[in-house]
């Protein structure tokens, strides 16, 4: 077969011969993952990160390229510079291999797209004690109503496992406090957190809105550490203005510190997220601070090199909108 270029031809790689090829030999000798390597390659021009990309290793890339070399009689690409540059033809065949993924692609998830009402998928979700209690109930509702047969498994994931939770795929996805800075991993903001006060009404005979500093200090103090130390950044925030509280009881967890609150006349300062949670479950109220909230971002992480299914795509979002849904703040 011919080259596809004109002007001067330029030496052929010794190891092809301008000779007849059999179309149907031709399709034979290709399939979607030669031409998703000469795809990514042509996009990285390195072995290397389109190994990464691909989540091969770089010997398939090499055995790859010279399938595909053969089959298209030309080198495609060369190296020069510890650069993998395309060739006049890897140039000239780009668009149209680009082109014919994408419909491929787009071919394979009509054929496959995700039906929630008849679907009894199951997901993975890596979550912290925070998010259980506080994401869970209008994350739950809202996969529910639009899904009434699928399932999720939810696995207690602190920030410091979640990398390792979603590259070994024990999670799908992970609600993480904060952002994982790993090339590896993909994050989507979710929502900023700050924090409110509560404790037992019975006890604690404050109306509601924002507590006086000099009653959230006289009062004791439970403190939610996960480090176990019985100080936290409402004492730095203290600090600043001379004041000190007392802290009688430090929980490594939110939920066993706000269930063990009431009957206490302990006070505690946890994410707005919780307040459903300890008003509906135990009966207590909550206050506003009396000085400025720190804000903590949360984010929802997932591998970069797993292409999402359809089915995961529909769970993503659908979690994005339950979280964002004004309804589950809280008040």
């Amino acid at each position: 077969m011919g080259r596809a270029v004109t002007g001067k031809c330029p030496t052929i790689w010794p190891i092809f011969k301008l000779q007849k090829v059999h179309m149907a030999d031709l399709f034979a000798s290709l399939d979607l993952n030669l031409l998703r390597v000469f795809q990514i390659l042509y996009q990285t021009k390195s072995t290397t990160k389109t190994a990464e990309i691909l989540d091969i290793s770089q010997p398939v890339v090499s055995r790859s390229l010279k399938k595909l070399r053969v089959s298209f009689n030309d080198r495609l690409f060369e190296w020069r510079n510890n650069t993998m540059l395309p060739t006049a033809v890897a140039h000239a065949l780009f668009s149209d291999v680009d082109s014919s993924l994408a419909h491929a692609r787009k071919a394979l998830e009509r054929m496959h797209a995700f039906d929630s009402s008849s679907s009894t998928a199951t997901f993975t979700l890596g979550l912290t004690d925070y998010a259980i209690h506080a994401i869970f109930p209008p994350l739950f509702a809202h996969i529910h109503q639009k899904a009434a047969n699928v399932s999720v498994i939810f696995r207690p994931v602190g920030f410091e496992e979640a990398f390792r939770a979603i590259e070994s795929g024990e999670v799908e996805f992970a609600i993480t406090s904060g952002l994982i800075e790993h090339s590896e991993v993909v994050s989507d903001f979710l929502f900023f957190e700050t924090y409110v006060i509560i404790g037992d009404p019975e006890i604690i005979r404050h109306p509601r809105g924002t507590m006086p500093i000099d009653i959230y200090i006289k009062h004791p103090h439970a403190l939610c550490s996960f480090s176990g130390m019985a100080r936290g950044w409402v004492d730095d925030m203290l600090v600043r203005q001379n004041r000190v509280r007392q802290v009688r009881a430090v929980f490594n967890a939110f939920s066993p510190m706000i269930a063990n609150l009431p009957g206490t006349g302990l006070l505690a300062t946890v994410p707005r997220r919780f307040i459903q949670y300890a008003d509906s479950h135990f009966g207590l109220t909550h206050w506003d601070l009396p000085f400025e909230s720190v804000q903590h971002a949360f984010h929802l992480a997932a591998h970069k090199r797993r292409r999402l299914t359809p089915a995961q795509r529909w769970f993503k979002e659908t979690l994005l909108g339950s979280l964002l849904d004004p309804q589950a703040d809280g008040e």
